[in-house]
């Protein structure tokens, strides 16, 4: 059982940290997957999620879960005094 679950990957990322390019998609690579494609940036972090149609449900509760974690830790952040100008933008 644990074999066929590290065999499947349902969350793909990549990320590319080259200012020059803002947003960029990477695919799921299972059908019933996520992708998720991040930039981050001096002052922001880009995220693009994306998947098949038949997992709109899943895809869009994952970025709403993704959201609220990038915002409580904004929120540490911000409480420490450690990055207070850090922004995130999600799509999918």
């Amino acid at each position: 059982m644990f074999l066929d679950l590290v065999k499947r990957s349902t969350l793909s990322t990549s990320s590319v940290a080259d200012p020059n390019i803002g947003r960029f998609v990477f695919g799921p690579v299972v059908s019933e997957g996520l992708g998720v494609a991040y930039s981050p940036a001096k002052s922001s972090l880009n995220v693009t999620v994306s998947w098949q149609k038949d997992n709109r449900g899943k895809a869009l509760k994952f970025v709403a879960r993704l959201e609220k974690s990038v915002n409580q830790l904004l929120e540490m952040l911000n409480i420490t005094g450690q990055h207070p100008g850090i922004a995130a933008t999600l799509s999918g």
